[in-house]
């Protein structure tokens, strides 16, 4: 049975280590090879240390009963729309795609944006990621039309954002 905590300080490795593990899978072909391959597992501690520390965003991490296999990090849009929460990140370890933790997670995410008072929330999502766009859409998610250009490995790459009515 999985149960979802909310991530503490302690948990930044567990997080980091989930979010590494699923790059490399979820983003072959779509980001440079050889930077997926140099991504290590304490790449997002500091990142993640300092979200949490400074209460920036808050996340969640869900375990299968045996071990953390999932995490997700949500709060205020960084984008500064008034009204709009945002769901930063949201990653599942690839052996536990399509056991419903994704959307387990994304409940857990939105409920409490909802309790915050938000009444939107957006995602940024890297176009041609498939299998997080048919994740989203089946959930409610609809592309809102904004693109933005990021940069990874000296690669632009576009990134849709997707919103929701909570």
């Amino acid at each position: 049975m999985s149960y979802i905590r909310l991530a503490k300080i302690e948990d930044v490795a567990i997080m980091s280590r989930i979010h590494a593990l699923t790059w490399k899978e979820a983003y072959k072909g779509l980001i440079p090879q050889e930077y997926l391959n140099e991504i290590s597992e304490d790449k997002w501690i500091k990142p993640f240390t300092d979200a949490l520390s400074n209460k920036l965003h808050e996340a969640a991490i869900i375990n299968n009963g045996e071990t953390d296999t999932g995490c997700v990090c949500f709060g205020k849009s960084r984008d500064g729309e008034a009204g709009y929460g945002e769901i930063i990140s949201i990653y599942v370890l690839p052996a536990y795609w399509s056991t419903k933790q994704g959307y387990e997670l994304m409940n857990f995410a939105l409920n409490r944006l909802k309790k915050q008072n938000f009444d939107y929330c957006h995602l940024w999502v890297l176009e041609g990621n498939t299998r997080a766009l048919n994740f989203y859409e089946r959930y409610g998610f609809r592309s809102d039309n904004k693109v933005r250009i990021i940069n990874i490995a000296g690669v632009n790459l576009r990134e849709l954002r997707y919103s929701i009515k909570l």
